[in-house]
């Protein structure tokens, strides 16, 4: 059996967070090593502080989740996801995989995945996530399809070291570091094999901090927040300006 290191990120998701991370939580084959921490980019403009790190706290105490790390504040996605892989490298891991608190995967979404993973002949996985925008029943024809499982291992020769710039790693080669992108394309887990359900771009207050954290996280943004409706919606002019079609929205029902 193959062994899984969970990176759980998730900050200011109170109504989120327990169902995201319960599924990982009783896998025999899983450690989960959870971060919940504000991005360097919040700082100055994040007012909002829910309970989320408060239940995360707790499920440490239960002993149903091994690692939280909730200190220090305001750093770089990257930086965060290192502090808990930290703890993971203690264990002699055969996957690392990384979940946000915004992303809701099933028991049989992580059986299907694993099961494709380990009879795949690739090592680095991105996962076909289905982007609901505006509300639940709205998403994006388009799955995003982030990087998301690494193998810690590949072929006795590269080595999973430390991530460089948000969902991006690096791994140790001869006494160097590469990019992982350097080593192999990564593989992206099809949709029908699972399509998971992602909620970050809706119409509450994560998609309206969504839309400054892009800001401020890469200058730019395709959505914007329309403060008279108090409603996401489409920045036009971004798409305009970059050639970009706007995305194309379908209804689940």
């Amino acid at each position: 059996m193959k062994k899984y290191g969970i990176i759980y990120c998730g900050y200011n998701t109170e109504d989120y967070v327990l169902k995201s991370i319960e599924p990982f939580l009783n896998r025999e084959n899983y450690i989960v090593s959870a971060v919940s921490v504000p991005f360097k980019e919040y700082k100055g403009i994040d007012q909002l502080h829910d309970h989320t790190t408060d239940l995360l706290r707790e499920l440490v105490e239960q002993k149903k989740l091994k690692y939280l790390v909730d200190s220090p504040q305001y750093v770089t996605e990257a930086e965060a996801r290192n502090f808990a892989l930290f703890y993971l490298k203690k264990y002699n891991l055969d996957y690392i995989w990384l979940v946000d608190s915004d992303e809701f995967y099933s028991d049989e979404d992580i059986t299907k995945i694993e099961n494709y993973v380990e009879s795949s002949n690739k090592n680095l996985f991105k996962i076909s996530l289905k982007n609901h925008v505006f509300d639940s029943k709205h998403y994006l024809e388009e799955p995003f399809c982030p990087p998301r499982i690494f193998k810690t291992n590949i072929d006795d020769k590269y080595f999973l070291e430390a991530f460089y710039w948000d969902n991006d790693i690096c791994y140790g080669h001869e006494g160097k570091l590469m990019k992982y992108d350097s080593i192999e394309e990564l593989e992206i887990i099809p949709k029908d094999v699972a399509y998971i359900p992602h909620y970050t771009w809706l119409n509450d207050r994560i998609g309206k901090r969504k839309v400054e954290y892009q800001h401020r996280h890469f200058g730019h943004c395709g959505y914007k927040w329309n403060y008279e409706n108090h409603s996401l919606e489409f920045d036009e002019d971004f798409h305009k300006k970059n050639n970009i079609p706007l995305p194309k929205v379908l209804c689940s029902e």
